[in-house]
């Protein structure tokens, strides 16, 4: 029986997880895993459960530059030996790499099935060599997986796409079935993730001044990629660098809102998150992003001074609206499960 690839090359953030929960879900006979021996990341399940083959990855521009030249060649060459075994290449994310297995399987007429998080690269992300080895992977990829309806309209559109795609939606990235009891003492507002210009950072930081409520505190939590300039108040607290996963636990059990204050979004990783927790949300209206909560799942406002400081006050004040969207996040948590994101993608592969 030929096999199916599933290549998931990423270090850290939560990719590596959305890829683990997609495919650890398949039947370990119908597929090997090719990793990155650098990741932050150990599997939840034993290696030898399924064929896992780890190759060096980069930690850097310049390992970059040297590994694409001198080390990418020999696992290309492995996997060139290996084609006769398999009949589709499956990239559950973007990778520097994903382009070189692409071309390969493409070169013996193989399926390649890629599953596109960001059509369209965001504000203060959208670099030369990411932009030009994305568009190419959607191209060359005979089958494209979107997480929105948004994000698909909009590729297909500046791609003019006639190659068959598919609308999978995001699971939980948090397995823990653990309850959460949220109520609205501590008053902790959380903005969770890594730090980008299009996140509205400075939006948030603007609308929770504005609050002026000294008894509520803002926890920015996530590695900022760019210059931010950070408000200097006693209720603030910015912790900018990488965060760990037990830390992840610990902000989000504490928290008592979350704010998604992106100015544009395809859509958002940190939003299953906070389904997993049983976390009402203030979300601004942009992109795909009411795709993945409807009206009764969270407060959302524009994504405008006044109208995030509005949302936030109304879901901190408003315990009747609190409770019931807790509530409508159990819900919607079991709607999202991994055994169902991952059955519809074993679909498409197969």
């Amino acid at each position: 029986m030929r096999k199916i690839l599933v290549i998931s090359l990423g270090r850290k953030n939560s990719l590596p997880v959305y890829a683990s929960s997609i495919y650890e879900h398949f039947d370990s006979s119908t597929f090997d895993l090719l990793l990155s021996k650098d990741s932050y990341y150990k599997l939840d399940f034993p290696e030898k459960q399924f064929n896992v083959t780890k190759i060096k990855t980069y930690n850097s521009g310049v390992q970059f530059l040297i590994y694409t030249l001198f080390y990418l060649p020999f696992p290309l060459l492995m996997t060139f030996f290996k084609m006769k075994r398999y009949n589709v290449l499956y990239l559950p994310y973007f990778h520097f790499w994903n382009l070189h297995f692409i071309l390969l399987f493409r070169l013996f007429g193989k399926r390649v099935v890629y599953t596109v998080h960001d059509g369209v690269l965001h504000s203060g992300e959208n670099s030369f060599l990411p932009r030009v080895l994305n568009n190419l992977s959607i191209r060359f990829a005979t089958e494209l997986i979107f997480l929105t309806n948004y994000v698909q309209s909009i590729v297909t559109e500046n791609f003019n796409l006639k190659k068959k795609t598919y609308v999978v939606p995001h699971g939980i990235l948090n397995k823990s079935e653990t309850e959460y009891n949220r109520n609205l003492q501590g008053k902790k507002v959380l903005f969770f993730g890594r730090i980008s210009k299009y996140k509205g950072v400075e939006l948030l930081m603007e609308s929770f001044d504005k609050l002026n409520d000294p008894n509520t505190n803002l926890i920015i939590a996530g590695e900022s990629i760019y210059d931010v300039q950070y408000l200097k108040r006693d209720n603030i607290k910015v912790i900018d660098r990488y965060i760990e996963e037990a830390e992840i636990d610990k902000l989000f059990k504490e928290a008592t809102i979350l704010v998604i204050p992106y100015i544009e979004s395809t859509q958002s990783g940190v939003i299953s998150l906070g389904i997993n927790y049983n976390l009402p949300m203030v979300c601004t209206q942009t992109g795909g992003l009411q795709e993945q909560l409807n009206n009764i799942e969270a407060v959302w406002v524009k994504a405008e001074v006044d109208s995030l400081k509005n949302g936030i006050d109304l879901l901190l004040k408003d315990e009747l609206l609190y409770n019931n969207l807790v509530g409508n996040l159990k819900k919607k948590k079991i709607e999202l499960s991994w055994e169902q994101i991952s059955k519809q993608t074993f679909n498409i592969l197969r």
